[in-house]
């Protein structure tokens, strides 16, 4: 039965470590057992535990099939439309049962698939914790479809975390049951277009755009509009990185057209933010601008800030390649009063840059502590990129200064980023 992993599942959310929650009730080598479904629990300890935990109801379904079924139905209804308003309202019927499973497999699929449906949601990643750490203690058979399912939420759990490596090594290991398990054919599409962004994060282009195709091609013959529109962006954004801009472009203006008449603005901000960078690397800082700005009117009431502040961002970098001091300082404000007003905290690292460039751009001379202090807060966040952009920053800065022990110390930190960001260990291999 399932119960062990409920109350497993139920101790890691409260936090509460084994010792604890095991204290007067029964050893804690038997909670694990009890846990990791080694043991035939006795009732008493079982309703001991529940007690301790708070929980007062399991819910028994006679049809389990039924239920895995039903919920696979909102599942793919999620991934397939995201329609946020129906996943909600789901959501909220579920979240707060306790059901118990005859077996591991299907309380697995369950979970598996409530935690892609808050994912879809909008839900922080970081109220997923629980759930990560219990799929991340399970020992699986390979073959069956939860470990596909588990797999799958893990490798997207930390490829949202920014955590690329590990989210592909997870995939990795979904790519194999692919082939083995009972995985319909709009699963291997959705599963395809993570893998691929996954790839992409880890800067294996080729991959990326192989499994980006291979996602396109189940969009498009079955006339799944939206997610082809990503598949299209993603497309892009590969040749983009690759310098193939006119193809790039190509990719973007497809995706654009479906955006249109199927009246999806948001995907119209999405794709005018791409078209202005890739006129920024090509240049025409006009012609970025003016695409941001118009990314920009799109935005304005979106509830995302972070894409908004995303494309402010882009504003502020080009108008710093344009030496623009008091539009940028301007932008800068803006920026930073969106941040003071939302205290969200995955809009913190936007208030790093804006306040690095605030300190470049100020009338005194730049402040070199405090762009040490963005650069270490990049390092700490595992932002290879940015601390390798401004690392060479502060190094020329010093150098101009002819400090030039400060300028060697930067640029050394800067290759070694360059060195974690291309996944190198020496200069050869550059």
């Amino acid at each position: 039965m399932s119960i062990g992993l409920i109350i497993k599942q139920e101790r890691i959310k409260q936090n509460i470590k084994q010792i604890n929650l095991a204290k007067g009730i029964c050893s804690i080598s038997y909670l694990s057992k009890i846990e990791n479904n080694l043991s035939s629990p006795n009732r008493v300890i079982i309703d001991l535990l529940l007690k301790r935990l708070n929980i007062k109801e399991i819910d028994c379904v006679l049809d389990e099939e039924n239920v895995i079924n039903s919920l696979y139905k909102v599942y793919k209804e999620g991934v397939l439309y995201r329609d946020e308003k129906y996943i909600r309202k789901r959501l909220e019927e579920l979240t707060e049962r306790h059901i118990r499973f005859s077996s591991n497999k299907n309380f697995c699929l369950f979970t598996a698939y409530k935690c892609r449906l808050k994912l879809i949601s909008g839900i922080n990643i970081n109220d997923l914790l629980p759930d990560i750490e219990l799929f991340q203690s399970l020992k699986t058979q390979d073959g069956h479809k939860e470990v596909f399912q588990i797999n799958l939420i893990l490798g997207l759990f930390f490829y949202l975390n920014k955590e690329y490596t590990k989210a592909l090594n997870y995939l990795k290991k979904g790519l194999k049951l692919i082939r083995i398990s009972n995985i319909e054919d709009w699963e291997k599409a959705d599963f395809y277009n993570i893998i691929s962004l996954a790839y992409f994060e880890n800067n294996s282009l080729s991959q990326a755009e192989y499994f980006a195709d291979k996602a396109l091609k189940f969009y498009h013959d079955n006339l799944i509009l939206n997610r082809a529109i990503d598949s299209y962006i993603l497309l892009g954004n590969i040749e983009k990185r690759l310098k193939n801009y006119n193809r790039a472009e190509e990719y973007f203006s497809l995706a654009k057209k479906i955006s249109q008449d199927i009246k999806l603005p948001y995907y119209e901000a999405i794709i005018l933010q791409n078209v202005g960078s890739i006129f920024s690397l090509k240049g025409d800082s006009n012609k970025a601008l003016t695409h941001f700005e118009e990314c920009i009117k799109l935005k304005k009431y979106c509830s995302d800030k972070s894409s908004y502040l995303l494309t402010v961002l882009s504003i502020v970098k080009e108008l710093s390649k344009m030496q623009q001091r008091l539009r940028l300082l301007y932008w800068c404000k803006h920026g930073i009063d969106i941040i003071d007003n939302d205290k969200r905290r995955e809009l913190e690292p936007y208030s790093y840059h804006f306040s690095l460039y605030q300190n470049i751009y100020a009338e005194t001379s730049f402040n070199d502590n405090q762009i040490k202090e963005v650069i270490v807060y990049f390092e700490k966040t595992g932002d290879f990129r940015h601390v390798l952009k401004y690392s060479l920053l502060l190094a020329e800065l010093f150098a101009k200064q002819n400090k030039y022990k400060c300028s060697v110390f930067y640029f050394q930190k800067a290759k070694i980023n360059l060195f974690e960001q291309q996944l190198i260990k020496n200069w050869e291999d550059l």
